[in-house]
């Protein structure tokens, strides 16, 4: 969450994808929940509850039905992902077409770094695959 802050007080721009699979047993997916709030909290000045968050993805993530599901907080400066697989365990997460297109997102943003890409012009990227 620090780095989230930083990058907004400083007006830097970055991308977060975090990635968990809810049948890993080796680092349960409620840890990225816990991970994907403290992001979102640190966008925002007066901060939001785990419980709010909660409610906005109710209505603002994408059920990708046997795949898992996907929600997306944008703000001026980056976004930060969150993409819940049903499926993966911790180790065959790697080998998902998710975490793939995932580290694609990563690629085409730090292109866009470069001028070569079209979502963002500077930043970071950052891919969190649990």
């Amino acid at each position: 969450s620090e780095f989230i802050r930083l990058s907004e007080a400083n007006g830097e721009k970055y991308h977060i994808t975090m990635i968990a699979a809810e049948n890993d047993d080796f680092i349960p997916w409620n840890h990225t929940e816990v991970m994907y709030w403290h992001a979102v909290n640190a966008t925002i000045p007066m901060g939001i509850s785990y419980d709010q968050l909660e409610k906005e993805k109710e209505t603002r993530k994408t059920d990708l039905g046997h795949g898992g599901w996907t929600m997306e907080w944008t703000t001026k400066k980056g976004s930060i992902r969150e993409e819940v697989l049903k499926h993966g365990l911790h180790d065959q997460l790697m080998s998902w077409p998710t975490t793939a297109m995932a580290a694609l997102r990563t690629f085409q943003a730090a292109d866009s770094a470069s001028g070569r890409g079209d979502r963002f012009t500077d930043g970071q990227t950052v891919l969190l695959a649990q």
